[in-house]
């Protein structure tokens, strides 16, 4: 079984978090996955006004860590990040996938890092959109 979820900073709440860079989006309705899942993004939109690096790392709080650096961090992928105001649309034929950590989500938290693992900054102007892409790991028999 797999699915698709579509989400960004702007279906997120009005919160202190709501950026392109750090977002919480409460799901309409709580997934209750059974047995072990794996995730990954298949997609990226943004639209960068503030942004002031070329590099972020995507990472949530409900999959693995992965090494990054020096760090052990619960990251997704790098994306490049053009500083030039227009949209820019990734499609990724390369999916990464990360062993889902809860199977139970209500909240899907969101944030970027820079090259040096600290939090990157931006705008409620600069917008991100992702498409997660879910699917259930066989049973062994």
């Amino acid at each position: 079984m797999n699915f698709f979820l579509h989400t960004g900073n702007s279906f997120s709440s009005d919160s202190v978090y709501n950026t392109a860079t750090r977002f919480i989006v409460e799901i309409p309705k709580n997934l209750d996955l059974q047995g072990e899942w794996v995730v990954g993004i298949s997609e990226v939109i943004f639209k960068n006004h503030s942004i002031n690096t070329s590099v972020g790392y995507i990472c949530s709080d409900f999959i693995e860590n992965s090494i990054f650096g020096d760090k052990s961090l619960p990251c997704f992928r790098s994306i490049c990040i053009p500083n030039n105001n227009h949209f820019t649309h990734l499609i990724f034929e390369n999916v990464f996938y990360f062993k889902v950590t809860s199977n139970f989500i209500q909240n899907l938290n969101i944030w970027m890092l820079n090259d040096c693992n600290e939090m990157i900054t931006s705008t409620s102007e600069d917008l991100m959109y992702l498409t997660f892409h879910f699917k259930r790991l066989n049973l062994k028999c």
